[in-house]
């Protein structure tokens, strides 16, 4: 039996050996060496979650930046489409008013120069009728003058949305070079 407890002993020993793991006295740490290499190893992951965290938030409000550049582009090419049919609209109605607006002017100068509307007002027969003239008079003079104003003012507001088109345009085409840097 002796020779049997002394077989199970050694074969415990020798199975005690393998399963022990090996263990080198340069690899021999304390506990405090490795608390402190533990603790160590966390604060380098949590720096660099934290960097990670950060480098994301960067890259979404790159990415809203981009969205927000974009469809401010669009809206500004909108604009610009609106604008230029706009422009077209009004210059052809300057253009097709024009003709009659120099007729006007040209009617407007003579009748200014040879006092016209004053014969026709003195040549009332009586006080009525010049009260009458005088107001169709002054009607005619007001319409002509409205539709001159009308038309000055079709022209410098075209003109005024073709300065705001090119500067549009130039706004839009730095924000799309910026863009594609």
């Amino acid at each position: 039996m002796r020779k049997k407890l002394t077989k199970y002993l050694i074969f415990t020993l020798s199975l005690m050996l393998f399963i022990m793991p090996t263990v080198n006295a340069s690899d021999a740490n304390t506990l405090a060496e490795l608390r402190k290499e533990l603790n160590t190893l966390k604060n380098k992951k949590k720096t660099q979650d934290n960097a990670k965290k950060q480098t994301k938030n960067q890259i979404s409000s790159a990415k809203n930046n981009i969205f927000s550049s974009q469809q401010a582009i669009e809206t500004g090419k909108k604009q610009i489409e609106a604008s230029k049919k706009e422009i077209e609209t009004l210059t052809d109605e300057i253009n097709s008013t024009k003709g009659s607006i120099k007729k006007l002017m040209n009617s407007y100068q003579v009748m200014e120069g040879e006092n016209i509307y004053l014969d026709y007002v003195f040549n009332a027969d009586s006080y009525a009728d010049l009260v009458y003239r005088y107001s169709l008079v002054k009607q005619i003079l007001n319409y002509n003058n409205g539709q001159i104003e009308d038309w000055e003012s079709k022209v410098q507001y075209n003109e005024d949305l073709q300065k705001d088109l090119a500067n549009k345009e130039v706004q839009l085409n730095k924000s799309i070079s910026n863009l594609e840097k």
